[in-house]
């Protein structure tokens, strides 16, 4: 009854995950029962399913559609979200998002289908994404300047999508690189050379001597290699991995770092001229911290890739904050309580 009342309350395309927890919270406060818990947490995958459709594309929509077929979430089995998995309107949606992806279904080791066409065609935020990648570098080679750029996103899957789509060829007649695209064609290097930046493994704990190797299974789903969504995005990094990468970065051997949030703060790379928001933070902390990993040695740009609608809204309202909070820090008078 909860979960209709929220429904009811508010229009499907406006639902949100959020939402629906706090709708799971007033129904076990109100009656007590805690029964329908599966009911509640197979519509906020679905809900998730929506939300990385609109904000981040078709690939990590495929990637968390497949994750919902085995019909488990959390590694626990799930019962009313194995009803919809095999309902004919989830099976005709799983269908239609593999044709458009290029995806052929799960592997034999229960991965999500690789997404088999170049990215940039059906996700405009790659598109814009590449697009404004290659005029920054291409001005940068051109005044003989050297620069780095940081991209950041929330999922590790999406970071393996951007790396893996900003390793492909240009699209023809994408940007105008011209004679600096040449000159560093003439390096022997190419004019964009990125590197992924993620955290350690979630959800691992350390293990500890002698403990057996947990092998991947319907709980544990494992991505497949490749230039989009991948099992590397998954693994993690170690302290001394990231530490090779800043400092291969810091170098110039990569100059296109994507990171989810362990970039947002402690990066201080002076040549670091571009920052790019692939998503929203709702925190205005985290909106600044994002901000101020340029600009350290030089003037800075930023831009954010904001899809229209609900990303939109999150946007202006995390904009509005960190101005709030700009404004809060300058006052002498202000006080943390």
């Amino acid at each position: 009854r909860g979960l209709l009342d929220a429904c009811a309350r508010t229009p499907p395309s406006r639902l949100s995950s959020h939402a629906v927890r706090l709708a799971m919270q007033e129904y076990v406060e109100r009656t007590g029962d805690r029964t329908h818990g599966n009911s509640f947490w197979a519509v906020q995958g679905l809900l998730d399913v929506i939300w990385s459709l609109r904000t981040h594309g078709i690939g990590m929509a495929a990637h968390k559609i497949t994750q919902m077929g085995s019909g488990r979430q959390g590694g626990r089995a799930n019962a009313a979200l194995a009803k919809i998995v095999r309902s004919a309107a989830f099976v005709a949606v799983r269908d239609a998002v593999e044709a458009i992806s290029g995806g052929g279904g799960e592997g034999d080791d229960g991965a999500p289908p690789s997404i088999g066409r170049d990215p940039r065609v059906y996700n405009p935020k790659l598109a814009k994404l590449d697009e404004l990648l290659r005029e920054h570098f291409a001005r940068a080679a051109a005044s003989g300047v050297t620069s780095r750029a940081i991209v950041f996103s929330q999922w590790r899957e999406s970071v393996e999508e951007i790396v893996g789509m900003l390793q492909m060829e240009p699209e023809e007649g994408a940007g105008s690189e011209g004679e600096a695209t040449k000159a560093v064609a003439l390096q022997q290097q190419p004019l964009i050379r990125p590197q992924k930046f993620v955290g350690q493994s979630s959800g691992q704990p350390k293990k500890k001597k002698g403990a057996a190797k947990k092998k991947a299974g319907p709980g544990r789903p494992s991505l497949p290699a490749g230039a989009n969504v991948s099992a590397a995005g998954n693994t993690g990094m170690n302290q001394r991995e990231q530490q090779e990468v800043i400092e291969k970065f810091r170098s110039g051997a990569f100059n296109v770092l994507v990171c989810t949030c362990i970039g947002e703060e402690g990066l201080d790379i002076g040549e670091v001229d571009l920052i790019m928001n692939y998503d929203c933070v709702g925190s205005a902390v985290r909106m600044i911290q994002r901000i101020g990993r340029t600009g350290r040695k030089r003037d800075g740009r930023v831009v954010n890739l904001v899809t229209e609608g609900a990303e939109e809204q999150k946007f202006n309202k995390a904009r509005s904050n960190s101005k709030h909070l700009g404004r809060a820090l300058k006052n002498t008078t202000f006080r943390l309580c």
